[in-house]
């Protein structure tokens, strides 16, 4: 049997499901709320393909999107920002091969073109996947050990070079703490904007007013923002998601300006902190901003972390009629954007509105 649920109508029977799988699965990108921050004002729903038989569970949340360049009803769709795909409470591999086929057949029916998976790294979530889709390994992903019984605390696991930063943030008058007032989370709104525009980010890391109010709520109860600030002035802070058994570094943002060295280490140290007091066992910080093994916001994370993951995307066409048609439209209106964009899988949202 199988049942699309949706992340707003159906919010109470997709938390059930969710709860039914161990607590290391009931990771908070796999929640609805968190699934539904990017439907907001935009052409897209959040849905979860359930798959059941005979108390075997296979739970595969997406956000399934319009593809407005094309005529007729047809979709794509995508995991959520963050890490998505399937979990299951089984590896059976008659199970999951009937799991595979529903959703498969309901791909069809439902005229979606092309599934792209963002899979997640301290789940290893591969072997739920169907073996049809292409697999393929993106880049190292970094986490801090928060278990570990060390009586100085978390700073004893980190570089010689992070505890440096942090001690001429310490020595510099800043401090870091948890921030729940609203005017604290404009003031991050704020510098995040001001962050992405600096950085010159894809338009993938922006958001907008509607995701954060979303986002706002949902950290009330299910995660932080914390700050590091001077003099009453707030010079770095970031967003951190609690999952059952692990934090995640969310979004980070720091002011234009006098640079203030160590600023980030201590919310990240902050965080590490509160994260052991709640319980949980990782403060996973995510990867780099590409896959170079130079990159210099991975070396960053490496200098405050223990353990280290590896990221996967999964890729896969299920009408290749269309997809080629729509692909074909959208190198001919963006020759600019196909050696850099080209590969990627929906690449046609690319340069577009969507």
């Amino acid at each position: 049997m199988h049942l699309l649920l949706d992340s707003s109508s159906d919010s109470h029977q997709w938390q059930e499901v969710l709860s039914s799988l161990k607590p290391e699965l009931q990771d908070v990108y796999f929640q609805n709320d968190y699934c539904q921050l990017e439907t907001y004002g935009k052409s897209s729903e959040a849905k979860a393909f359930v798959f059941s038989q005979n108390g075997r569970t296979w739970f595969y949340p997406f956000l399934l999107n319009k593809i407005e360049t094309l005529e007729g009803e047809w979709f794509d769709i995508q995991s959520q920002y963050g890490y998505g795909g399937p979990l299951a409470n089984t590896d059976e591999t008659e199970f999951l091969s009937a799991a595979h086929s529903a959703l498969g057949a309901w791909c069809l029916e439902s005229r979606v073109v092309a599934e792209f998976v963002r899979l997640h790294p301290l789940i290893d979530n591969e072997r739920w996947l169907d073996p049809q889709m292409e697999v393929v390994y993106d880049r190292p992903t970094v986490s801090l050990d928060l278990t570990s019984d060390v009586e100085v605390g978390v700073e004893a696991l980190l570089s010689k070079t992070a505890r440096y930063m942090l001690r001429r943030a310490e020595n510099g008058g800043l401090t870091a703490e948890i921030k729940a007032d609203e005017d604290s989370f404009d003031r991050f709104v704020e510098l995040y904007s001001g962050t992405m525009d600096r950085l010159g980010a894809d338009r993938y890391y922006y958001f907008d007013n509607l995701y954060f109010d979303g986002l706002r709520k949902l950290i009330e109860n299910q995660g932080w923002l914390i700050t590091a600030t001077i003099k009453g002035e707030t010079v770095s802070a970031a967003l951190f998601l609690k999952g059952k058994e692990w934090l995640h570094y969310h979004l980070s943002a720091s002011a234009t300006g006098q640079r203030y060295p160590g600023a980030t280490n201590l919310v990240l140290r902050a965080a590490a902190h509160y994260g052991r007091e709640a319980g949980l066992k990782k403060l996973h910080l995510g990867g780099g901003a590409s896959s170079a093994a130079d990159d210099s916001l991975l070396a960053f994370k490496q200098s405050m972390a223990t353990d280290q993951h590896r990221y996967k995307i999964g890729k896969r066409i299920h009408n290749n009629e269309i997809y080629r048609q729509l692909k074909s439209s959208w190198e001919e209106a963006n020759p600019s954007l196909v050696e850099k964009f080209g590969s990627r899988l929906l690449c046609y949202r690319i340069g577009s509105n969507q």
